[in-house]
């Protein structure tokens, strides 16, 4: 009684099915500056927690100020220029996102491979740290907050590919 319901042959059925309408946009990505600053601002209350727990663990993130240098792939470049410097500035970004874990890899080195003569099987014991609890949840989770960070500025977002 009170409810409206189309029948099968209403007018708007009838749009419908005669014609297609566009899909609607997609929403647009964040910029890249928006993302940067996510990024360092994750980075900062990654380093609020690394302060309070243990100072002289901030050292391992010094070399993140490395990914300040990263710039974007796309913005600001004119369409012909593009394929040509885009391959490079990719290329020069994954360098300086890798420079950001320079501590981790210099002393993932000079343990695993000069010290204790471990090899590859020191990442097995990286990874072993996390299943006996030597580091909580609370530090697991920042290090993933802090890789993910610098993976957000040097991946670029599915809708800005277009």
């Amino acid at each position: 009684m009170g409810i409206a319901s189309a029948s099968p042959g209403s007018a708007s059925q009838k749009r419908k099915k005669g014609s297609r309408s566009p899909a609607p946009p997609h929403p647009s990505s964040p910029s890249f500056l928006d993302r940067k600053s996510l990024a360092f601002g994750v980075i900062g209350v990654g380093a609020v927690y690394v302060l309070v727990i243990s100072p002289f663990s901030l050292l391992f993130l010094v070399p993140t100020l490395l990914w300040l240098l990263i710039s974007p792939l796309r913005e600001g470049q004119p369409k012909g220029a593009r394929r040509s410097n885009s391959l490079a500035r990719k290329a020069i970004n994954v360098v300086l996102f890798l420079l950001g874990g320079l501590v981790f890899y210099g002393l993932f080195y000079f343990f695993g491979f000069i010290l204790y003569d471990y090899n590859f099987a020191f990442a097995w014991f990286m990874l072993m740290m996390f299943s006996v609890q030597m580091t909580s949840f609370w530090t697991a989770a920042v290090i993933t907050a802090v890789v993910g960070a610098g993976l957000s500025l040097v991946v670029e977002p599915a809708a800005a590919r277009r």
